[in-house]
């Protein structure tokens, strides 16, 4: 039976991919470097560790993972290690180089997720790795973003200053949801393409989104930096607009004062 195994799951689109993935009834195989113990990371052990057809290794244990006369598709999600800065950063992604040098040996196809704005980065990954196809994506939002991405932080009500720096890092061209994404992911796995850069269906995603949670003072902020952010790659793969700016952004909200009100009960 083909495994499918999921570098990052325990991140955010890695989670999410990995949550569809077993969904559609495939045997799933996480691995992860986040070493910490906390209520996103237990909250997703319970969504995703119940299901028979998931296993898991730490980033430590990762060659463990898989036999080399094994069929397996693998899946590492740059795009969570550079959205998340943390702790021991050079180290994992010396691991993660090394899941994609041995996935080109032993894969029968490997997909490395990252960022539209880290292309050139994902072109040096990629000429490791003979098999694998380079999946570049906008900004995604949704459930468990990162708390260093533009509009969880703004949920999470970070100091102005402090968001003003994240707005002009993030890509601000394009942006869909999460689950929108995920619902296209057979077709993206399916596309010929070596390189597939992805990007809505519907014009103005993230600037739309912006309007729906920012203060007009970040507003501006974000309309001065776009010009900056010219790619460098024409996108291939379009997503079709499920769920509206309006809507995703209310869903990351109530996720977020949900877990908050989960974790305020398990203190007591």
């Amino acid at each position: 039976m083909l495994k499918h195994i999921v570098v990052g799951n325990f991140q955010f689109i890695g989670f999410h991919l990995c949550k569809k993935l077993l969904e559609l009834g495939n045997e799933v195989i996480g691995i992860d470097w986040r070493s910490e113990v906390n209520s996103s990371f237990e909250d997703k052990c319970m969504e995703i560790g119940r299901n028979d057809n998931f296993s898991f290794f730490s980033i430590e244990e990762w060659n463990n993972a898989w036999n080399e006369d094994e069929e397996v598709m693998v899946y590492i999600s740059y795009y969570d290690f550079y959205k998340v800065s943390a702790i021991g950063s050079e180290k994992t992604l010396e691991l993660l180089n090394s899941i994609n040098k041995k996935s080109e040996r032993t894969a029968k196809r490997t997909f490395l997720i990252g960022p539209i704005e880290k292309e050139e980065e994902m072109k040096i990954l990629s000429l490791q790795n003979e098999v694998c196809k380079i999946v570049l994506l906008p900004t995604v939002y949704g459930a468990w973003q990162p708390e260093g991405m533009a509009f969880q932080a703004c949920i999470q009500g970070v100091e102005t200053e402090k968001l003003s720096a994240i707005i002009r890092e993030e890509y601000s061209r394009d942006a869909i949801y999460i689950e929108d994404l995920m619902d296209e992911l057979p077709s993206i796995l399916a596309s010929p393409l070596k390189e597939i850069v992805i990007e809505s269906s519907a014009e103005n995603q993230w600037d739309l989104c912006a309007k729906e949670i920012f203060p007009q003072e970040q507003i501006e902020v974000s309309r001065n930096k776009v010009t900056e952010q010219e790619p460098n790659v024409e996108t291939n793969c379009m997503i079709p607009l499920r769920t509206s700016p309006e809507s995703g952004i209310a869903k990351q909200i109530d996720h977020y004062r949900m877990n908050q009100q989960l974790i305020g009960w398990k203190r007591f």
